[in-house]
C-alpha cells in the first residue's frame, strides 16, 4: 500500500502527488476517525523517513489533524513536504480560529498540550489565514533525526 495512491480510506481520501516533495496529501473529514487514517498513512512513509523522524512526524501531525477536528471542526488537508531541513507537516482546515499554545506551567489545564508537543518536536512552526477563503493553515516544520538524516 503506498500513500501516494488516491483512494478513500477511513474517513480520509489519500491524494497522488505531483511534486517531487510532497510525501502525502490527504483530504479527510472532520470525524475523530480521520485520525487513525491520518496516522496509518504517516507511518506508511517509515522506510523513506527513518524510524526516529517518522516517529516525530506521526506525533505532530497526529496532534494538529486532532485540532483541525476538535477546534475547526471542518473538513482538513494534511501535506508532508520533504525538505532538507526536516519534514514540512500541514494542515490546512475550513476555521479562522487561532491555535494557543497554553503555558507550560500550567499542569492544572485538562488539555491542551499537543501545541506544546508540536512546539517541542518542531525546528519551526506557525500559521497562517485567509480571511477572504475562511482557512487556514497551521504548520510545523520537524528536523531530521540525526540518526535518520538522508541528506
Amino acid at each position: 500500500m503506498s500513500p501516494s495512491d488516491s483512494r478513500p480510506t477511513g474517513s480520509c481520501s489519500v491524494q497522488g502527488s505531483d511534486t517531487g516533495y510532497s510525501a502525502l496529501a490527504m483530504s479527510c473529514a472532520a470525524a475523530p476517525a480521520s485520525l487513525p487514517a491520518v496516522r496509518l498513512q504517516v507511518d506508511l512513509l517509515r522506510p523513506s523517513l527513518g524510524a526516529l523522524t517518522t516517529d516525530d512526524v506521526l506525533l505532530v501531525a497526529s496532534e494538529l489533524a486532532t485540532n483541525a477536528v476538535r477546534h475547526a471542526a471542518t473538513s482538513f488537508t494534511i501535506q508532508l513536504r520533504l525538505t532538507p531541513s526536516g519534514v514540512l507537516v500541514l494542515i490546512q482546515d475550513g476555521s479562522l480560529r487561532l491555535p494557543e499554545i497554553p503555558p507550560e506551567n500550567d499542569l492544572l489545564r485538562a488539555g491542551g498540550r499537543g501545541l506544546l508537543l508540536v512546539w517541542h518536536l518542531s525546528s519551526q512552526y506557525g500559521y497562517s489565514t485567509s480571511t477572504r477563503l475562511g482557512q487556514k493553515v497551521v504548520w510545523a516544520l520537524v528536523p531530521w533525526n540525526s540518526a535518520d538524516d538522508p541528506h
